[in-house]
């Protein structure tokens, strides 16, 4: 079922990007893991030297969590899984992704891969995908780089970083999808995944995209960007 543009954007403000440093780049690097135990400390780190950062038990049909698939080694050379998320089952299956990354022993849990609903909500939390059709949305390609933002909020709030953190690829498809507005109105540039889904590329400052080279899709750009910064 499609979410309501409205919702879309609501969700794109709060989102937050993927994970940095060692962090999966996909979700075919997670894996569903449960808890067998009671009373499992989980931590800062993969070792015991780290500090304790929580608790976790095993609850009827386990206490389930998204975790790294590749394991950490500490000093003796055991295994320790990454968590990532918590997996709870409400009315449907839902995914809340921790505060804090913590680490939890191998020989306290189960894994199996996730199943097509758990890979779709990772997707989507980790990795900005949404269900948004991209024939529904104009797309450009422009003729230069764009440097962008990496997460929406550092887009229209300046004060928290000064120059854009990544770059987006002259010569490649990008969708237009909204323009958010906090302390300046930013564009949010996302690719196809395929004929149903959307992920989220970049944000690029409106007065920047307005100063980008779309080669032959700049009247477009321009006309959507006029339209979509109206009152």
């Amino acid at each position: 079922m499609r979410l309501p543009l409205f919702m879309l954007i609501l969700l794109m403000a709060l989102a937050s990007p993927a994970f940095a440093d060692d962090a999966p780049s996909n979700v075919k690097e997670m894996i569903h893991l449960s808890i067998q135990a009671t009373g499992v400390r989980l931590r800062a780190g993969a070792g015991t030297e780290f500090a304790i950062v929580g608790v976790a038990s095993r609850e009827k049909g386990g206490s389930r969590f998204i975790a790294s698939s590749v394991p950490s080694m500490d000093g003796e050379g055991v295994p320790w899984f990454r968590l990532l998320a918590r997996i709870e089952q409400q009315e449907d299956t839902a995914l809340f992704k921790l505060e804090r990354a913590c680490w939890i022993r191998s020989d306290f849990v189960t894994t199996r891969a996730l199943n097509g609903k758990e890979a779709e909500l990772a997707d989507s939390l980790f990795f900005r995908t949404l269900s948004f059709a991209p024939r529904l949305l104009p797309a450009v390609r422009p003729a230069e780089a764009v440097p962008a933002y990496s997460d929406e909020k550092l887009c229209f709030f300046p004060q928290e970083i000064d120059r854009a953190d990544t770059v987006l690829p002259a010569g490649e498809e990008y969708l237009l999808f909204n323009v958010l507005k906090g302390q300046r109105a930013c564009v949010g540039l996302w690719k196809a995944v395929d004929g149903e889904r959307i992920r989220f590329a970049g944000s690029v400052p409106a007065e920047a995209f307005a100063g980008t080279d779309f080669g032959a899709d700049g009247a477009k750009a321009e006309a959507w960007l006029k339209q979509n910064l109206s009152p």
